[in-house]
């Protein structure tokens, strides 16, 4: 059987995850997209994030768990990349989440997480509040208004600490600069970045 590695990308919100798995996906890479507009919380969420925070977040990772395990199925190349990741996930919930709603949302975590196994390699984009929240505000989606600075800089703290959770120990990690970076697909810096990840995960 042909051995799949699969990766997935992690950041903040508008980090460039979904452009960085699109350009990857050109390149032989089978590449996964989280449809966030499937899960029936994500509006509500933006409006009401107090009320909808577990149902959004238990939603989004049962989600990601599904589609990771169908992608290692039927993808068909021997590269799954994911623009978004299970780290990442919990990297929200601990941002979001009441204590009491967290532990069972970590508790489903885990069991996901044990079933689907952790990625060959996580590629982390790093990227600035401020540039965020640039980027936020120019794509203009209307569930992302309500969406400010404070909650985007702590996501990405979040995101680091995740980073050196237990579960996550001995994970490679490839680090990306998507600030100075530009892997758009006709970015400067595209082929660079590509090779990179692929370097990454083919040593």
């Amino acid at each position: 059987m042909r051995s799949i590695s699969r990766f997935e990308i992690s950041g903040g919100v508008a980090s460039g995850k979904s452009t960085l798995a699109a350009v990857l996906s050109t390149c032989g890479a089978f590449s996964v997209f989280e449809e966030f507009v499937k899960n029936p919380f994500f509006e509500l969420f933006y409006s009401d994030p107090n009320r909808y925070a577990f149902e959004a977040e238990i939603t989004y990772m049962l989600q990601h768990y599904s589609s990771i395990s169908d992608a290692m199925i039927v993808g068909g190349r021997p590269i799954v990349v994911a623009d978004f990741s299970m780290a990442l996930d919990l990297a929200y919930a601990r941002v979001t989440l009441q204590p009491k709603d967290l532990e069972v949302f970590e508790t489903v975590f885990d069991h996901a997480l044990s079933k689907i196994g952790r990625p060959d390699l996580l590629v982390k984009l790093d990227c600035s509040p401020e540039v965020e929240w640039e980027r936020i505000r120019e794509r203009a989606r209307p569930a992302e208004r309500a969406i400010t600075l404070d909650y985007l800089s702590k996501l990405n703290e979040s995101v680091e600490r995740v980073l050196i959770d237990p579960r996550f120990e001995g994970l490679k990690v490839l680090r990306i600069d998507s600030n100075m970076l530009d892997f758009r697909p006709e970015g400067k810096d595209r082929d660079a970045v590509v090779s990179q990840v692929f370097a990454a995960i083919n040593p």
